[in-house]
Parts: C-alpha cells; sequence; structure tokens
C-alpha cells in the first residue's frame, strides 16, 4: 500500500490495512518525496515513524531502525535541512524515541 502522509492519516490506514491482513507497505525517509501534481502536497510516511509504530505493536520487521536513522540524519546533512517526521523531531530534541 502507498499512502501519503496528508492529513496525518497514513498511519492509522497503515493499522486498519494491517487489520486486513496487508503487510507491504510503501515509504520513505523523514517522508521524503509526494505527489509533484498536487500542490501542498506533504510527501509519504516517514520509513523511521512507520518502523516505530510497528516496533510499538510489537511487529518485527527485521529491519535495523538505528541504520534507517542514521540513513535520515545524513540525508538531513547532505539537504541542509530537517526531515518531516515525528521520529527526526523527537531525536532534534535530544530524546530518543525508538531508538534502541
Amino acid at each position: 500500500m502507498h499512502f501519503y502522509a496528508k492529513r496525518e492519516t497514513a498511519l492509522a490506514n497503515i493499522v486498519k490495512s494491517l487489520e486486513m491482513g496487508i503487510t507491504t507497505f510503501d515509504s520513505a525517509l523523514g517522508g521524503l518525496g509526494g505527489c509533484l501534481h498536487t500542490k501542498g502536497s506533504s510527501g509519504n510516511v516517514a520509513t523511521e515513524d512507520l518502523l516505530c509504530m510497528l516496533h510499538e505493536m510489537g511487529i518485527e520487521t527485521e529491519i535495523d531502525f538505528n541504520a534507517v536513522v542514521k540513513s535520515a540524519q545524513l540525508i538531513e546533512k547532505v539537504l541542509g535541512k530537517k526531515l518531516n517526521s515525528h521520529q527526526m523531531d523527537i531525536l532534534h530534541k535530544g530524546r530518543k524515541g525508538c531508538l534502541s
């Protein structure tokens, strides 16, 4: 499934999809991307937010969350701006978030 982060409903839609048996979802580090043809598009669901939610739900992904965060931090450095995700916001405030 592919959900945009518009109106902050992507994670809720993923939870509902999981309840329906769907287990494959698109995401992007920091929510990068979006629809170029839609004015004000807010981007894709952030990989780090999706992984954190799945972890909190007890769903194993075999994805190294710490490596994902390091990659997101590298992207922030290269772009020279903060990425648009709740987990990155938490880390910027000096808190741990879902980091182990």
